[in-house]
């Protein structure tokens, strides 16, 4: 292994602890960002879970996929955001928590883009990953990109209005 491919390796490393600080640290923060629903209702019932629809308070606005904890007075389930509308969140946990859920309480999971960023650092190196590592090299500025042919040139677009009639 050469010393620039070295170098990278370490950058990626101290990446990846940067990663695991930053993880910790939203865990000991996500507490703070919980949603209270009301008037929970179980939609649909699944072999592979339970979805369940809660009145959305002042619109909030979740990512759909979303991991979340659902939190009742039967404890912390782990959930994900199926959909969300200006009237309502939808779901999904594996426990049957019954046909109704007058009260809850949701904590979003904000680790889940970093815990999938670091899964993808931790794996450059790897057989499947290796061609990775020059654009991972050229990203973080370890590398120097060669610019594309076709950008050698400066090029002019004019962009005008489409007539009335068309929109």
């Amino acid at each position: 292994m050469n010393e620039k491919s070295e170098n990278s390796r370490d950058l990626i490393t101290n990446f990846i602890k940067a990663i695991n600080f930053e993880i910790e640290a939203e865990k000991r923060q996500r507490f703070a960002s919980t949603i209270d629903l009301a008037k929970g209702e179980r939609l649909e019932s699944n072999s592979e879970g339970h979805i369940y629809a809660f009145a959305n308070p002042n619109g909030v606005n979740l990512r759909d996929d979303m991991p979340v904890v659902l939190v009742t007075g039967d404890g912390d389930k782990e959930g994900t955001v199926v959909s969300v509308t200006d009237e309502r969140i939808l779901i999904s946990i594996e426990s049957d928590m019954g046909p109704h859920l007058p009260f809850a309480k949701i904590r979003s999971d904000t680790t889940f883009l970093l815990l999938r960023l670091k899964a993808r650092f931790d794996s450059v190196g790897e057989e499947k990953t290796k061609r990775d590592l020059p654009m991972l090299e050229k990203a973080m500025g370890q590398k120097a990109s060669k610019p594309y042919p076709f950008l050698k040139h400066s090029c002019r677009v004019e962009v005008s209005t489409l007539p009335s009639s068309v929109h």
